[in-house]
């Protein structure tokens, strides 16, 4: 299918039309949409008819958290020029903030179908994540890393611990945003034999992945291991009646992470690291592993 032709003005007229439009796009990037959208909104009193520039109204629009208006401004930029990419890719930003993820899904193929690239790729794998379509979600991701998207590798290991794949899932779960400041980190634990050695295990996300994680310390603890516990403060108490003193198991240390940890270190690991490398084939112990008064 061939682009539509463009409106046609005449010179004064192509010179109002595009200089609104500038003056939109530099108040766009001045953070102030508030003011693209009188400038949008008068360059297509001039003519309507520029599908870029409804676009862009519609850009300007989601930005004011008007999302209504915005997304009937993407619908009629597709409608003026079906093949318009952006506008599809953007109509599925709105629906996905909408949750109305079913409809952001076709919306990211339809932009996949005119233009394929990183971004939509990926965007289109956590909609087919949402509505549980584990294996195309796969696809988009897998696609998104070979487009250079390097950030869907954290999103493709979700996707796979959704259908069971631990062995697969655990390698790409290391891309976390949460590991960047620790993935050079000189005493990171990556597996290694640790008998006898000092580890500090540091929780990370939210509260459940912290309850999560306790339950691979007592492996720990059985393979020798002298664990210092860094965790939220509020968790401390939980955490300190989990691992009582037992005797021929090392001693657990609980510390408040928000206050580091000041003493000897041999190895340090995110808590949800923990998983894939001591039960990479599959959640860990299922047992009660927390107790409380």
């Amino acid at each position: 299918m061939s682009m539509p032709d463009l409106p046609v003005l005449d010179g004064d007229k192509a010179l109002r039309f595009q200089n609104f439009n500038s003056l939109a796009l530099k108040a766009l990037q001045a953070g102030a949409p508030g003011e693209a959208v009188k400038h949008l909104e008068e360059a297509l009193s001039i003519t309507d008819k520029d599908w870029a520039v409804v676009g862009n109204l519609g850009d300007a629009l989601a930005r004011c958290g008007r999302l209504d208006d915005a997304e009937a401004a993407f619908r009629r930029s597709i409608e003026l020029n079906p093949r318009y990419d952006q506008a599809h890719y953007n109509l599925g930003v709105v629906l996905m903030q909408r949750e109305d993820y079913e409809a952001a899904y076709a919306s990211y193929l339809d932009a996949l179908s005119i233009r394929r690239n990183a971004t939509t790729l990926n965007n289109a794998g956590n909609m087919a994540t949402y509505t549980l379509r584990l294996k195309e979600a796969e696809a988009h991701y897998r696609a998104a890393v070979k487009f250079g998207y390097l950030n869907a590798r954290w999103n493709l290991s979700l996707a796979l611990m959704m259908q069971g794949r631990w062995g697969e899932a655990w390698d790409l779960y290391h891309f976390r945003p949460q590991m960047d400041s620790y993935r050079e980190h000189p005493l990171l634990w990556r597996g290694e034999s640790v008998d006898g050695k000092r580890l500090v295990v540091i929780s990370e996300q939210g509260l459940g992945d912290t309850v999560y994680a306790m339950r691979f310390i007592p492996i720990l603890r059985r393979m020798g291991v002298h664990v210092v516990f860094a965790c939220e403060s509020v968790m401390m108490r939980l955490a300190k009646a989990a691992y009582p003193e037992e005797e021929h198991l090392p001693a657990v240390e609980i510390v408040d992470k928000a206050k580091g940890y000041q003493g000897h270190a041999d190895y340090v690991v995110l808590a949800m690291s923990l998983p894939g490398y001591l039960t990479p084939k599959g959640m860990g112990p299922n047992a009660p592993y927390l107790t409380a008064p």
